[in-house]
């Protein structure tokens, strides 16, 4: 699979999304640059250069740009934070998303707002404050245990998975829809094992998550042997979750 391209701007799409519909995106990260504290096998964004920039969009420029956009774009379903890496790493995360709220209730007051996060950031008090603003904030659990956490999410500063899973755990009474994003890779990398999948499981149990969304790759990545999951893997692990009370929805 090659790469797609980095977002050039501060607003883009609306793009088809199968979980969240027509999105308009908000990349909050550089403009041409991935800036994230993962290197995750499966980014479609290729290799993580930089965990840090000094060359966030303010504020002011993100609300410009999305008032701009809602003044021409049509139907949307959502708009979401997302773009080229991380969006939590921008250094006024919570203010940025307070001056969207604003701007998404002058507009599009019935649109819901999403994020997609990777869930590295959640024990920041700015992240948590911006967190209870969202509608939808959707972060990103692969596994359950450390050594496929490593292997496949590739975490580029000091963070345990274990770490996360508690942060989770501590959102469930501040978020009301707190909804966790699960990406099935197998090759020679693979998180579906039975052992992956029960202590995936396990943390899930933890974290009482509103939804779990689980979905594949859409195509292979030759470079590094992984490729998308057969639909009877989906189901298997499906099927264990919702044994265990687990509301997950599978996405294909």
């Amino acid at each position: 699979m090659s790469h797609i391209p980095l977002q050039k701007g501060i607003i883009y799409g609306p793009v088809s999304s199968k979980r969240l519909g027509r999105s308009l995106g908000i990349n909050l990260l550089p403009r041409g640059q991935k800036v994230c504290t993962f290197n995750c096998v499966y980014c479609f964004y290729g290799k993580t250069i930089s965990v840090d920039s000094s060359d966030f969009p303010s504020p002011s420029q993100v609300v410009e740009a999305l008032e701009n956009s809602l003044n021409r774009v049509g139907e949307i379903d959502y708009i979401t934070f997302a773009g080229n890496g991380e969006p939590t790493l921008h250094p006024c995360f919570d203010e940025v998303v307070s001056a969207v709220v604003e701007v998404r209730n002058k507009f599009r007051p019935k649109i819901p707002l999403a994020l997609l996060s990777n869930a590295s950031r959640t024990a920041e008090e700015r992240v948590r404050r911006a967190l209870k603003m969202l509608d939808l904030p959707v972060l990103k659990l692969d596994s359950g245990d450390e050594e496929t956490f490593e292997k496949i999410n590739r975490p580029l500063i000091p963070l345990k998975v274990s770490e996360i899973i508690e942060n989770l755990s501590q959102l469930k009474g501040e978020i009301k829809k707190l909804v966790v994003q699960t990406v099935a890779v197998c090759g020679a990398l693979t998180n579906t094992q039975d052992k992956c999948v029960t202590k995936w499981i396990h943390a899930l149990k933890k974290i009482d998550p509103y939804q779990v969304q689980l979905y594949t790759l859409d195509n292979p990545f030759d470079s590094l042997n992984i490729t998308p999951c057969p639909f009877s893997s989906l189901e298997r692990i499906v099927a264990l979750a919702r044994k265990e009370a687990i509301p997950v929805t599978l996405y294909i």
